[in-house]
């Protein structure tokens, strides 16, 4: 995950299986990532 604004780099996530979906909370501290297998896995990625 990068700034936009910036280009850097803000958090990197561990390889796993392919992401269909991707959704940020309201607040954009946590973002719920769907993959391939079925799998749904919630991650913080606020300060």
């Amino acid at each position: 995950m990068w700034d936009v604004a910036t280009l850097r780099p803000l958090r990197r996530f561990p390889a796993g299986p392919e992401v269909t979906a991707l959704a940020f909370s309201p607040d954009s501290k946590q973002v719920a990532t769907g993959h391939a297998n079925g799998a749904a896995v919630v991650w913080s990625v606020g300060d």
